[in-house]
């Protein structure tokens, strides 16, 4: 008979006016591969309490049978559960060795001198978890995301790992990659270690997994076991053909309707609109075609800003100062009949649509400098808005924005949709997370790429 691992009773967490967390469920047996998949919120809050030392404000979580009353983090590594996240912990202008020593000095002490028997000793480690591809002399900065992965997962075990909590790995693979993370599964599953992956995504490879857990709005809607894994389920319990959230602004005559080759869509003049399918590269390619308002309004060069990642007006060139940036596409404005730029007008233009988001600091900031070498994602985000602001959109719409921002982030990008809507500007967001479609827009609608 398997014996209990972790069980998590009715768990809940209330934060800054919001039930994150209403009623979560679930428990892991040793030797068990399970995923947990709910939104990027509900996670981070899972997250901190099991791991970071925050209380729920309801609920009970036992470890290995016995009731954590006080300091969880504590009890889950006296107990075997340790968490890998996304960021290593390892030293990386450090050797694989010296990482491993530092890491489990029970295992390989008094040999900081004796060099050969440290090599010797950390390369017979390596070996016996199959790791032939990674040398005890390589820095940590030169591997690879999922050799680094598995680095953390030998010292784990050794140090009596009976639970390994992944957090976001499938953000930082590619195909090959899962492969390799389906294979180090299967390796603890011999070891009969278990495993939780948690994830804001749907991945095929869940297929292999001995159960699913599900949240949707911060309650575990449902448990899918091996043999009931599957695309469809997945939507059923997790993702709602249509959602319709409740937004508190007045109705609106004034629709907008903006359509392209494969889809329609209308939306109430500074209203956000979600649109969510699963296949991103759909999302990708219906967003690099041409779209248009119905009926086509000619008072405006440009009347849709297409906000989506690699598409060529949208780029950041980070050899260029900001004011050149923000001004690209409205080269003709700033320029005179012999086609000079006027660069006390740029100045000016681009830091009058910076100040519309309220992202002016920028301009200070970068003021005397000719690139945007090293600037953040969230600026960059910045700069590309203030760059359509000058030329007057009626529609912003945002492919997929939500796969290169954080939990951080993602507040100031809805502060920035949030400005839009104040100058009356509409904004359709297409994404594949349907959790932050949820908790950003005023409406949500599914579409089915067929």
């Amino acid at each position: 008979m398997c014996s209990e691992i972790l069980r998590i009773e009715h768990l809940s967490r209330h934060n800054f006016s919001q039930d994150i967390l209403r009623s979560v469920s679930f428990k892991i047996l040793s030797g068990q591969k399970m995923a947990l998949l709910s939104n990027p919120l509900e996670k981070q809050c899972m997250i901190d309490i099991l791991f970071n030392g925050d209380y729920p404000d309801t609920g009970k979580i036992f470890v290995n049978g016995v009731l954590c009353e006080k300091n969880i983090p504590e009890n889950f590594e006296n107990g075997g559960i340790f968490y890998i996240a996304s960021k290593t912990k390892l030293i990386s202008n450090m050797t694989v060795a010296r990482n491993l020593i530092l890491s489990l000095p029970r295992l390989i002490s008094g040999i900081w001198i004796m060099e050969l028997s440290l090599y010797k000793k950390t390369s017979r480690l390596l070996k016996e978890y199959g790791l032939k591809d990674i040398s005890p002399r390589d820095q940590i900065k030169d591997l690879s995301y999922c050799q680094i992965l598995c680095l953390e997962i030998v010292i784990a075990v050794q140090r009596g790992a009976r639970l390994i909590v992944f957090d976001d790995v499938f953000n930082q693979v590619g195909e090959n990659g899962l492969k390799d993370i389906n294979k180090i599964a299967d390796l603890l599953h011999k070891k009969n270690i278990s495993t939780l992956f948690l994830a804001n995504r749907y991945h095929a490879l869940f297929a292999s997994f001995d159960a699913l857990i599900v949240l949707q709005n911060g309650v575990t809607t449902g448990i899918l076991k091996k043999d009931k894994i599957t695309f469809y389920n997945f939507v059923r319990y997790y993702s709602p053909a249509i959602s319709q959230k409740t937004s508190g602004k007045i109705v609106k005559d004034s629709v907008l309707t903006v359509k392209n080759k494969d889809l329609t869509l209308s939306v109430d003049r500074g209203d956000i609109l979600g649109v969510w399918c699963l296949d991103g590269d759909y999302l990708m390619k219906m967003g690099k075609q041409k779209w248009k308002l119905v009926p086509l309004n000619e008072e405006y060069e440009m009347n849709v800003a297409v906000s989506v990642n690699d598409y060529k007006p949208d780029k950041i060139y980070k050899d260029m100062s900001l004011a050149d940036n923000i001004t690209y596409l409205a080269n003709d404005k700033v320029s005179n009949v012999f086609g000079i730029i006027n660069k006390r007008l740029q100045q000016h233009m681009a830091r009058y649509s910076l100040e519309l988001i309220h992202s002016e600091f920028l301009m200070d900031r970068y003021k005397d400098r000719k690139n945007l070498k090293e600037i953040t994602l969230i600026d960059q985000l910045r700069v590309i808005t203030a760059k359509w602001l000058c030329i007057t959109p009626q529609i912003f719409l945002y492919i997929n924005p939500f796969v290169v921002l954080d939990e951080s982030t993602i507040q100031e990008f809805r502060e920035i949709l949030q400005d839009l809507t104040n100058l009356n500007i509409s904004v359709i967001i297409m994404s594949v997370n349907r959790a932050w479609l949820d908790l950003t827009c005023d409406r949500v609608i599914s579409i089915d790429k067929k």
